[in-house]
């Protein structure tokens, strides 16, 4: 039991420290104060690969239409990933009359990838957003983007994406979804970012030709992390966090348990083809943890004796988690989730463990398709 017991305290001390230095790191990402730009040497293309979206694209492109910046500095280009629903028919008829929006069909190969890439290869901005078809931005979203860009010439922006909430279930998600996006800051901030979200995504065009394959196409998903690993290992101090609520997107959380399991094991499952050791040793770390914690409750059936280990190790991740929580919450005006940290900590210690084992070697889907 001893060793145990030194086992438990060894992982909450790296843990602690692990946590601070992300505290530290979010800390010193300066928030960004949006001044006046001028836009006119600046050519925006905002990408959008669409598969089945008919409930939610046109709310997305709504709100994109009346952002407070210039039409004639941005367009945004929409491919059609062979939808089997109305997703096309209704774009169609949106973009009409708008010279800057505009709708293509994948003819050939079908995935995201391969969508992404025929847009960019399509657009005529220098600076390349990009965008999920379920999510809805707010009005100064481009003037935020083009504005930070201008002052700071970043290679690549990671911006925030938050959840919209509707039941305890959804606001579960997203305090562990908005845990994410804290860590993508804090890891821009000290060079070594692990994280991106192609829901809200920024890179300059040029950058995304330097590489061969910057999307690693033998990989179906994953198209935002490879890229940001590919720019990462060039440019570790030009990927820069946008720290501002002026250009956070919004999404839906999914519906169901089920809904939830087949998006993270979607994630997981890129993981076996990272190369780079900060994602790496950060993933495996934060699955050992877990893992211990939940093997520890296992335990506890047994012998009562380890309840004093788990909830001594908990306890000090979920205090340590919560005054990070706490400062990037209040700052995205998420306060009130915090209300769900310790289910929030508890469902992780089950899930964690079980999506990294399933994502690696079990079966993912993907809107109908086998990732």
């Amino acid at each position: 039991m001893i060793y145990y017991f030194i086992i438990a305290s060894f992982l909450a001390i790296c843990y602690f420290y692990f946590i601070i230095i992300l505290i530290k790191a979010w800390n010193k990402t300066q928030e960004y104060q949006k001044g006046w730009t001028n836009p006119f040497d600046i050519l925006i293309s905002v990408i959008i690969a669409a598969r089945n979206e008919e409930e939610n694209i046109i709310l997305l492109l709504k709100s994109i239409e009346y952002q407070d910046f210039n039409k004639n500095n941005y367009e945004v280009i929409i491919i059609d990933d062979f939808s089997t629903d109305n997703t096309y028919n209704l774009v169609e008829k949106f973009c009409e009359n708008k010279s800057n929006f505009n709708i293509y069909k994948l003819t050939d190969n079908f995935g995201k990838k391969n969508a992404i890439i025929k847009a960019i290869n399509l657009s005529k901005g220098n600076l390349i957003v990009t965008t999920d078809a379920d999510c809805i931005v707010n009005e100064t979203w481009l003037s935020t983007i083009a504005g930070f860009y201008k002052k700071f010439k970043p290679k690549m922006i990671i911006s925030p994406v938050l959840l919209n909430t509707t039941n305890k279930f959804s606001k579960i998600q997203a305090l562990d979804f908005l845990s994410l996006i804290s860590s993508a800051a804090a890891t821009c901030g000290i060079n070594k970012a692990i994280l991106a979200n192609g829901a809200n995504l920024i890179y300059e065009k040029s950058v995304f030709y330097e590489f061969n394959n910057p999307l690693n196409e033998s990989v179906s998903s994953g198209d935002d992390i490879f890229l940001l690993l590919n720019i990462k290992k060039k440019y570790p101090a030009k990927i820069l966090f946008l720290k501002s609520n002026d250009a956070v997107v919004k999404t839906k959380a999914k519906k169901n348990l089920k809904s939830f399991l087949s998006q993270r094991k979607r994630w997981a499952s890129k993981s076996k083809s990272y190369n780079d050791r900060d994602i790496i040793s950060v993933s495996i770390f934060v699955f050992f943890v877990n893992l211990f914690l939940f093997i520890n409750l296992v335990l506890i059936s047994i012998n009562l004796k380890f309840s004093i280990v788990f909830f001594i190790f908990f306890g000090v991740k979920t205090l340590v988690d919560f005054i990070f929580l706490y400062k990037t919450s209040s700052f995205f005006k998420q306060k009130k989730l915090l209300w769900f940290i310790i289910p929030t900590e508890i469902f992780n210690v089950v899930i964690i463990p079980f999506l990294a084992i399933s994502g690696i070697f079990g079966k993912t889907f993907w809107k109908g398709r086998k990732i």
